[in-house]
């Protein structure tokens, strides 16, 4: 899997929960501290382990690898702004290795991650045939006044892909996110977890020239699990695929491995017991 994927999921998961509390003005509910849910106290930390998922029978393959998250600074100028910093470190060999630092703040109620995280992830976990850029930026994840939950969306005009033969794509990258069912079956010691699924979607067309067009359809679902006061307990992308419809015969399916990162120890000062 790759690094900080679990740092993006749980920024996103964050995002949804501050949505979803906002929909509801009963004073009993009181507001969520996104600190439960997402902890940013210096010094907390999280291990995962993380396994590839085959394409065929969505099971774990190969060797597991394993990261490491930390907070480890609470006052970071990024383009102006006072943000907290979040590095995560590649385990080999029980040693922390490849640091890579990621950058979030909060304006009132809004959310916002600096756009290389998100540059880093949007290959889903794997390497997908279509690049997508975003320049040094706030991102902003959720604003709980809005009523629907969208994180990311670009539009692509003739953008070179990989399929093989010399394509342009055309057409649009898309974010967006639900909430899903609690259980208690997910996370160690039987706490009960929140699932939310985050939806990406590329959709468009596939010039190929001489070989004519054809339409082009991604989509991939990740599954994330919280809990509260420990923060992501597990991250699950499924096995997906591209799927090419020429104008003649049958749609052409390309697989992609999935991505799975089960949290196996952590330390988080102030969780709830």
């Amino acid at each position: 899997m790759k690094k900080s994927i679990v740092l993006l999921m749980a920024v996103i998961i964050v995002a949804v929960s501050l949505n979803s509390c906002s929909e509801d003005d009963s004073p009993t509910n009181g507001s969520i501290d996104i600190v439960d849910y997402f902890p940013m106290e210096q010094n907390s930390w999280w291990k995962y382990e993380n396994h590839v998922l085959d394409t065929a029978d969505q099971k774990p393959i190969g060797d597991a690898e394993y990261d490491s998250v930390a907070v480890t600074n609470e006052d970071v100028d990024k383009l102006g702004k006072t943000a907290y910093e979040f590095t995560t470190w590649d385990i080999v060999d029980g040693k922390a290795q490849d640091p890579i630092k990621d950058y979030f703040y909060m304006e009132g109620d809004q959310l916002y991650a600096f756009s290389d995280l998100i540059s880093r992830q949007l290959d889903l976990g794997t390497s997908l045939p279509i690049p997508i850029e975003i320049d040094d930026r706030w991102v902003k994840i959720a604003d709980p006044n809005e009523g629907s939950w969208e994180i990311f969306e670009q539009k692509m005009e003739g953008v070179p892909i990989d399929l093989g033969v010399p394509t342009s794509f055309t057409g649009d990258f898309k974010i967006t996110g639900n909430k899903k069912e609690t259980a208690t079956d997910i996370a160690e010691n039987n706490v009960t977890t929140q699932r939310y699924e985050i939806l990406f979607v590329i959709k468009g067309i596939a010039d190929a020239g001489v070989l004519g067009s054809y339409d082009l359809l991604i989509e991939a679902r990740y599954s994330v699990w919280f809990a509260e006061g420990i923060g992501i307990v597990k991250t699950e992308l499924k096995p997906f695929k591209a799927v090419i419809k020429p104008p003649i015969g049958n749609p052409i399916e390309m697989p992609f491995e999935g991505a799975q990162s089960v949290l196996k120890d952590h330390n988080v000062p102030q969780a709830v017991q």
